[in-house]
């Protein structure tokens, strides 16, 4: 076996084979590990509060390996857990309505893990945090709930999760690992390195790894928001900025951010824990700050323009917000940028109706195509791969004879969109 990437102390080599592992957290980082653990051969016992989850999680196992079902349960008690070897924490971490970060379920993990560590235990968390919660929240959880002493008794690694749903799958990204210890770091590599076939990197530390997701966050969010402000600037000069970015992409040093929408959990989450650690230790991130404003109101500034767009019409259009997850393909609603932007124009007194296949239940899908279909304006906010070919009939449907079309993406442009339908890219 390859050692891992050199940290601090050296490079590190495999350690013991774990064979037991616990991943708590059946959501959409949870289940494709616990699948992936269960199909290198791992008993694997997938631990979730919500019964959706984990009966999704034993549908999938089951097409797995479906003669080896004994190795892959799920439970709701923390109970169950004793006997493991190891356990992953994947457990969400959102902000609260002040913005501020909510650990209260990765506290819930670490109490439920803390009554079931024994000696020789790996405990691996992936749930985005600040640099020092590991090692100053969930360490101290551990020892308290177990008796046990981190670094002596058991192993505490942090890997933060990486995948991008709808798009990139656990597999294919290198995984980045850090431990409280060297050994720390064996076990950890031990459990991930069959599994992640793209590889993993070790940096020296808790807080390394800690930093690594919120820096690869943050960043995306700084250069959307640096794209959403000259969205705005090309608009006031009535220049056209898919021309100007063609352009910019000749240049091979020029990074392809668009303008969009920024919602999800992860881009529109994990800035603020930066900003607020940060503060908390007297570090000012201005640019990080302002950055995560700018698209934090975009969903209000669309609103503004879709009003101006429609000002002196006559009557108000109905509208119809066709797309509703944070991103294509995938079946997420969380902080969903299409749906605040249908929440602002509510407040703005427009009737709004909101459509997505992927999400909606049929029945819902029907009655909006059967809707009224006089004076009506679509805004198409995000379209799935899988519904692509329907774009243009929905599109035909929900506008009616003299429609207005305002797209959000790429994939409404004027090749999908009926001919008298009039369209307006506002991103």
């Amino acid at each position: 076996m390859s050692a891992l990437l050199d940290t601090a102390s050296g490079p590190v080599e495999s350690g013991p084979t774990l064979r037991k592992v616990a991943v708590v957290g059946l959501g959409y980082v949870g289940r494709p590990l616990a699948l992936e653990l269960y199909r290198h051969g791992h008993h694997v016992v997938g631990y979730d509060l919500t019964a959706g989850r984990r009966t999704q999680a034993a549908r999938d196992a089951a097409t797995v390996t479906p003669r080896e079902g004994a190795r892959f349960r799920t439970v709701r008690s923390p109970a169950a857990l004793r006997g493991c070897d190891a356990f992953v924490v994947a457990v969400p971490t959102p902000v609260g309505d002040d913005d501020r970060p909510d650990l209260s379920a990765v506290e819930a993990a670490c109490r439920d893990v803390g009554g079931a560590l024994a000696p020789g235990s790996l405990v691996s968390f992936e749930s985005t945090v600040h640099p020092g919660v590991t090692r100053g929240v969930c360490v101290p959880i551990l020892e308290e709930r177990s008796g046990l002493v981190a670094g002596r008794d058991f192993h505490v690694a942090f890997s933060p999760e990486r995948i991008a749903p709808g798009e990139v799958g656990l597999t294919e990204v290198v995984k980045v690992v850090g431990g409280l210890d060297e050994a720390s770091s064996r076990a950890a590599w031990d459990l991930y390195e069959p599994v992640v076939a793209a590889g993993l990197v070790a940096v020296s530390s808790l807080e390394a790894a800690e930093l690594t997701k919120l820096v690869e966050n943050g960043q995306r969010d700084v250069n959307i928001a640096f794209m959403n402000e000259v969205n705005e600037y090309a608009h006031a000069l009535g220049v056209d900025l898919a021309e100007v970015l063609a352009a910019c992409r000749t240049k091979w040093s020029f990074k392809d951010f668009r303008p969009g929408l920024v919602g999800g959990h992860c881009i529109a989450v994990d800035p603020y824990y930066l900003l607020d650690h940060a503060a908390s230790i007297g570090v000012d991130m201005t640019a990080t700050a302002s950055a995560r404003a700018t698209n934090a109101r975009y969903h209000q500034r669309l609103a503004d323009r879709i009003e101006a767009l429609v000002a002196g019409r006559g009557e108000r259009p109905r509208v119809v917000v066709y797309g509703t997850t944070y991103k294509p393909d995938v079946d997420d609603t969380r902080n969903s940028g299409p749906l605040r932007l249908a929440a602002h124009l509510r407040e703005r007194e427009f009737d709004v109706t909101t459509l997505d296949r992927l999400v909606d239940d049929p029945a819902h899908v029907a009655a909006v195509l059967a809707g009224p279909r006089s004076s009506r304006l679509v805004v198409v906010a995000v379209v799935h791969a899988a519904h692509r070919a329907r774009l243009a009939g929905d599109l035909d449907v929900l506008a009616g004879e003299d429609g207005l079309v305002v797209s959000l993406t790429p994939a409404a442009g004027r090749d999908v969109v009926p001919e008298r339908l009039e369209l307006t890219a506002l991103l």
